[in-house]
Parts: structure tokens; C-alpha cells; sequence
């Protein structure tokens, strides 16, 4: 997907998900079972591949947790802390990744799937 996004010229509009459009690598921990399948447990995502300072990412994140679909449903776990410190205001909204991992979080109250 990099690649391809590297050929366009102009701005351009793409969307990926969470770990996918993160702009530095994920780092596994040598427990995790897909270790093995990375180098030193390194997975590069589009979003490494791409200049950082070119593109803006924006990671939606559900407080209450939720479910969606990617290829069966899945469970997404309610986040205590943001929960904590978000609950009582208005949602959604925008908010900086102080980790830098992407430029925004946009937090949501809950993820739904539709079939």
C-alpha cells in the first residue's frame, strides 16, 4: 500500500486502519505468538513507510469498547483510563497522540459493526 501511495503526486486521501496507518513501526514483545513472523518482532507499517511530515493520521479510538468486523466480529475493549478522563465530555473528539504513534486519536463512546 506504501508503495502505491508513494507514486501519487498532489495530496491524496487514504484510509487504513489502527496499526496500519501508525507512523512509526509496532514493536512486538518476544511473547507475542506473531514475533516470529517479523524481523526482531518489527512490523513496519504504511504509515513508517510514508514521509511523517507528508501525511496526518488520524487513529479512531472507542472509550466504551464496542465490536467490529474484520473478516469475523471482534470485541474492542473499553479503555479505563481515557474512559476516566473523557467520559464526562462531549464526544466525539479530537485530541493530539501525546505518544506521537499517530497525530490524532479521535476518540468515539463505542464501536458498532453493520453487516
Amino acid at each position: 500500500m506504501a508503495k502505491n501511495l508513494k507514486k501519487i503526486r498532489g495530496k491524496v486521501a487514504f484510509l487504513c486502519g489502527n496499526v496500519h496507518a501508525r507512523k512509526k513501526y509496532l514493536q512486538l514483545e518476544k511473547s507475542d505468538r506473531m514475533y516470529k513472523k517479523y524481523p526482531d518482532g518489527k512490523v513496519e507499517t504504511c504509515g513508517s513507510f510514508l514521509n511523517r511530515n507528508a501525511i496526518v493520521t488520524i487513529n479512531i479510538h472507542a472509550i466504551n469498547g464496542g465490536s467490529f468486523y474484520n473478516y469475523t466480529v471482534q470485541n474492542y475493549e473499553k479503555d479505563d483510563e481515557l474512559l476516566k478522563e473523557f467520559s464526562k465530555r462531549k464526544l466525539p473528539i479530537l485530541i493530539r497522540d501525546g505518544e506521537r504513534v499517530y497525530d490524532y486519536i479521535y476518540l468515539i463512546k463505542i464501536f458498532s459493526y453493520s453487516n
